[in-house]
């Protein structure tokens, strides 16, 4: 366990600067507890990102060579009827920005929902990274909103679910 609690502890070390860096743009950051044994067994720290509104930002994982940002939308059976052009959406907006969006429908261990990701690698460096967060905030909101403009009279109400 030594090693493991090494690793924990420079994954907590790389995300300080981070946080401080996403505090300093007004977001919460909150460690995340819930699942401390499996970020023990990844080597990794996770922590729930909130904006100056109280709305989820993201789910960060930190790790000692990454930091990740991911946050999951709900998916309706309503929205599920056009999953053609769902699909075709998803596919477009993975062609641009670095933000990765994945669908899962019809799941055996998990419910319908659209999954985003995206990965800050290497060393801090403030201008970067605030390169990324616009990117994030972005692709995050400002896609999501237009692609759900689509379904706006599918899906009057978006919720998101815990990543």
């Amino acid at each position: 366990f030594e090693k493991i609690d090494m690793d924990r502890e420079k994954a907590k070390i790389k995300a300080k600067v981070y946080l401080q860096h996403l505090s300093k743009k007004g977001y919460k950051c909150e460690e995340r507890n819930c699942d401390a044994e499996l970020q023990s067994k990844m080597n990794c720290m996770a922590y729930i990102i909130s904006d100056n509104k109280g709305d989820r930002f993201a789910t960060v994982t930190a790790d000692f060579n990454a930091i990740g940002f991911m946050l999951e939308y709900a998916i309706t059976e309503d929205e599920k009827k056009y999953k053609s052009n769902l699909f075709n959406m998803i596919n477009d907006l993975n062609k641009i920005g670095i933000v990765r969006y994945t669908i899962f429908l019809d799941h055996p261990t998990t419910s319908d929902r659209l999954f985003l990701s995206a990965f800050y690698m290497g060393e801090y460096n403030k201008q970067l990274f605030d390169y990324f967060l616009d990117e994030w905030e972005y692709g995050s909101k400002g896609a999501i909103t237009e692609l759900y403009q689509v379904f706006a009279d599918y899906s009057p109400i978006v919720t998101t679910h815990e990543a």
